[in-house]
């Protein structure tokens, strides 16, 4: 009788762990705001001015730690914005960039 019992346990067992890792997924992106990740940016030739959010930061090649979220990115000579959301840490973002 014993054994029947815990047959009968363990689906509710399954069931609440399964709701607890559906609610931890869940609420990971929340904490994106509070991940920092170090962003490098390289240029060729070096030297190129690195701004971010549309402020100056240094020259290439350049090291910075940005927090996780929605970023501005402007591209001269155009000057168009594109708001980056890079949640996984995976974001490469490549451009050829004419000298003034």
């Amino acid at each position: 009788m014993q054994s029947r019992t815990l047959k009968q346990a363990l689906p509710q067992r399954k069931t609440a762990h399964r709701r607890a890792i559906w609610i931890l997924l869940f609420l990971l992106p929340l904490t994106c705001d509070f991940v920092h990740r170090r962003m490098t940016s390289h240029s060729d030739p070096p030297g190129a001015q690195v701004l971010l959010e549309g402020e100056a930061i240094g020259f290439t090649p350049k090291s910075s730690v940005v927090t996780c979220g929605p970023h501005m990115k402007n591209e001269p000579p155009v000057r168009s914005t594109q708001d980056i959301l890079d949640r996984a840490n995976t974001l490469r973002q490549g451009a050829q960039l004419d000298a003034e």
